[in-house]
């Protein structure tokens, strides 16, 4: 009959049922956004240029674009700051001396490591005496850059045709001036004696300064 009614069965045309429980789909789609989002976080950071170009265009951009650039590149990582290294030999010490990486690119408050390498090219053992200098002086002070491990701290010694390789390792903490973004570490070795060496090791196993003689 045509005013029958319609069956309770009967679907309505353009009404298809889609498969599965409801709850596993809102699940699904629930994971879906999650990852969509994070993909867009992540793609955010590794392409900081074309996520703020793309914010100008379509009007999102209410703040000045350099200071998201760099909210954006420093983030976590901190300040990107260039660091040059170079080794040089005083008093006509026979020691070749040589740095792994004469320049170092790094983040402020990023823990860096580099090394440099001592060879002895005479027959006798050689005491010497590191000097180390940074400029601009103010990122060589105290609380600004940190030395966690570094030769300088003491005096050395290196056998007849002796080779090997000491690191230093650094940090430059956020007291550094803001205005620095390129850092100079350079290191000298000047002549000392075995008296001096002798003395300065007692004093580093009696846990005293060897530069001041007290704790």
């Amino acid at each position: 009959m045509e005013n029958a009614e319609r069956m309770p069965n009967e679907r309505l045309p353009g009404k298809e049922r889609l498969p599965g429980n409801p709850m596993r789909r809102r699940y699904l789609h629930l994971a879906g956004l999650v990852v969509l989002v994070a993909g867009m976080f992540g793609f955010a950071y590794a392409n900081a240029e074309f996520f703020i170009m793309i914010c100008q265009r379509a009007g999102l951009l209410s703040e000045d674009p350099s200071a998201l650039r760099k909210e954006i590149v420093e983030g976590e990582l901190g300040r990107p700051l260039e660091v040059y290294f170079s080794a040089n030999v005083g008093d006509n010490l026979p020691i070749a001396f040589s740095v792994e990486n004469s320049y170092q690119r790094t983040q402020l408050g990023k823990r860096t490591i580099n090394d440099y390498r001592f060879v002895n090219l005479s027959d006798r053992t050689i005491y010497f005496r590191p000097v180390h200098d940074v400029s601009p002086t103010q990122a060589g002070r105290d609380k600004v850059m940190e030395l966690e491990k570094c030769f300088c701290f003491e005096l050395q010694k290196i056998g007849p045709r002796e080779s090997y390789s000491l690191p230093v390792v650094y940090r430059f903490t956020e007291q550094l001036d803001d205005r620095t973004r390129t850092i100079r570490m350079n290191y000298t070795l000047f002549e000392s004696d075995k008296a001096s060496y002798d003395a300065a090791q007692k004093a580093i196993e009696a846990g005293l300064d060897p530069k001041t003689g007290s704790h």
